[in-house]
């Protein structure tokens, strides 16, 4: 079993099997969000050295991409890339702006009418299944996104991951796994599936936020829990795992409204 399976199953067993029984208690509710503040933040770095052909993003080394399932870059893609020194796409819940090195390449109103429109655009020419727009407004109303692709043989800077709204994870009773409609053409290890199954969960949202947990279990609250860095640290040292720099973990805030075989997604946020 490799790493990654491994943390799948660590992280299902903590958060199912010791609670999955447990009656419904008090829910916590999260500090409300300002109406208009934006609520998913997202900071992406990407460096690439077009002479070794390798890159890296939100401060994985490529070796780490891999072992993730990141593809390696085609050779065209490594020829538009040695053109370019750097180059930027920023929404701040106003306006989406494209930068090329420190110039201003293009901007668009990130309103309404906007945002559909370049759903509508996506859709023309993406192999994809059409977008979702009710969905996908819900991720980008009140977005604050950043991407950043340079030309550097540098580690990329750390990912900065602060997401309100829940991720949409499905998961087939062979365990294949789609993530917002999209099939992953991954397939959660048979342990995992074995305690979802004798422990009939059928839905659940897990909620991260910089080392607490918040979760529900077939509607059901469950209590908090809390993790510690320096405790995380000992058993990825104690069980081999390599789960490296824990720092952007302990950093971030995202959740996940996760269904398993057939139903509906009943959460949009945690604390909701």
């Amino acid at each position: 079993m490799d790493k990654y399976k491994k943390i799948c199953l660590l992280m299902t067993i903590l958060i199912i099997s010791v609670f999955a029984f447990m009656p419904e208690t008090t829910r916590v509710i999260a500090a409300p969000y300002s109406e208009d503040a934006p609520t998913n933040h997202l900071f992406v770095d990407v460096t690439y050295d077009p002479k070794a052909k390798t890159y890296t993003l939100g401060g994985f080394t490529e070796a780490q991409l891999k072992e993730m399932g990141f593809p390696e870059l085609p050779g065209e893609v490594w020829m538009a890339l040695g053109s370019l020194e750097q180059l930027s796409l920023k929404i701040d819940g106003s306006a989406l702006a494209v930068n090329a090195g420190d110039a201003k390449l293009a901007t668009i109103n990130w309103d309404k009418n906007s945002r559909a429109w370049i759903y509508g655009l996506i859709d023309n020419f993406s192999q994809m299944p059409p977008m979702d727009q009710k969905r996908a407004e819900e991720w980008l109303e009140k977005a604050d996104l950043q991407l950043v692709i340079r030309k550097s043989s540098e580690l990329s800077k750390p990912l900065v991951l602060d997401m309100a709204t829940l991720v949409n994870v499905d998961i087939s009773k062979d365990g294949a796994v789609k993530v917002e409609g999209f099939n992953t053409g991954s397939i959660i290890p048979a342990e995992a599936a074995a305690i979802l199954t004798t422990g009939e969960i059928k839905d659940l949202t897990i909620c991260w936020n910089k080392g607490v947990l918040s979760n529900k279990v077939n509607g059901n609250v469950i209590p908090q829990i809390v993790l510690y860095k320096e405790g995380v640290a000992v058993v990825d040292k104690a069980f081999g795992l390599n789960l490296g720099d824990l720092s952007q973990l302990f950093q971030s805030q995202v959740g996940a409204s996760v269904i398993y075989g057939e139903g509906l997604h009943m959460d949009s946020k945690c604390g909701d």
